[in-house]
């Protein structure tokens, strides 16, 4: 007996795997609107830091190479620096959200939290200026040094646009697409500092260690961007999308030294840029799998305020300083996988 060969028997799983396919490149071809939702997991490695510049008086280092006393040289000041890089190292969770046409349009929304809040240790560091007696010279050198443990709380959040102008079919089955993107970006970092160790790298101050909260600290970046995103797609195998942005950072940090009542805040701003690359493997025709690599940096500068709010042996309550040097930068890597289903 002859068998006669139907779309419902003819090659079985190879057969279902060409509906599949053909239903996906339909999908791209015809234009039809999809919503897509999901979920991630990852890893964020980086630091964000700030740094401050300030007249202070000269340190001398005398011949024999100890130091002594502060003093005017000439008459004039010299320039101190502090610098505090807190680490951002922790595992990261989140939702994201699409919704678009494929290879034409998207908006796409990611909203992530930290899992875990110990990022490793903060580190801070104060140059002072030095005159070296013999020679004359004007340097500065690195008078304290202490690190803390850190407890850390973190928000992320994303949009982004993206439209492409340009496709091109290869074949029977991929398609490669370039577009634009525009986006906005929002980071919240907030840190409890605790446990500090300090010590003179030049051994001129005694070693400190202080238990319990010592600081506080706070920043804020708002960054709109825009960029450019290079698409490759095979239907319903998977698809994967290169993205480079630029933009303009602004930020709002706020440093509260618990030990000497001492709370500072700065506004500033400054570029942004990130590169991207973000794969999904189609797992079936509604399951997809996401891997993603990230990198940006972030480089704001302004004025930093800093207000007394208690009497110390410092200063009175209520002195203030403005105006002071002040510049921030982050650096941060993250890569991450999940699931989305498209409905």
């Amino acid at each position: 007996m002859r068998e006669t060969t139907t779309g419902k028997t003819k090659g079985g799983g190879l057969w279902q795997e060409l509906q599949h396919k053909e239903s996906a490149r339909q999908e791209i071809t015809t234009g039809k609107v999809s919503f897509s939702l999901g979920a991630d997991v990852g890893y964020l490695s980086g630091y964000t830091l700030y740094h401050i510049t300030f007249d202070a008086p000269y340190l001398i280092k005398n011949n024999d190479g100890s130091y002594s006393g502060y003093y005017t040289i000439n008459g004039r000041l010299g320039k101190g620096e502090s610098e505090l890089e807190f680490p951002l190292d922790s595992y990261v969770g989140g939702v994201n959200a699409s919704l678009g046409k494929k290879s034409v349009w998207s908006i796409d929304l990611s909203l992530a939290k930290n899992l875990t809040k110990n990022t490793g240790k903060m580190k801070d560091s104060d140059w002072e200026p030095v005159y070296v007696l013999s020679s004359g010279q004007k340097i500065q050198e690195k008078t304290v040094y202490s690190e803390s443990d850190t407890d850390m709380d973190a928000l992320f959040f994303d949009v982004i646009g993206k439209y492409y102008f340009l496709r091109e079919e290869n074949g029977s089955d991929a398609i490669g697409s370039v577009g634009v993107i525009g986006g906005y970006r929002y980071q919240n970092l907030s840190f409890d500092i605790s446990n500090v160790n300090q010590w003179s790298p030049i051994g001129i101050y005694s070693s400190v260690y202080v238990g319990g909260k010592v600081l506080t600290y706070e920043i804020t970046y708002h960054i709109p961007y825009a960029g450019v995103v290079l698409n490759w797609n095979s239907p319903g195998k998977f698809s994967l999308d290169l993205l480079g942005a630029y933009g303009r950072a602004y930020s709002k940090d706020e440093d509260d030294h618990i030990l000497r009542s001492k709370r500072s805040t700065a506004k500033a701003d400054g570029p942004f840029y990130s590169v991207k690359a973000q794969g999904a493997v189609s797992l079936s025709r509604k399951l997809s799998l996401l891997l993603a690599l990230e990198y940006l940096n972030i480089e704001v500068k302004g004025k930093q305020k800093q207000v007394w709010y208690a009497t110390t042996s410092e200063a009175t309550a209520g002195t203030t300083i403005t105006g002071i040097d002040y510049s921030a930068k982050s650096e941060q890597a993250y890569a991450w996988t999940g699931l989305q289903y498209r409905f």
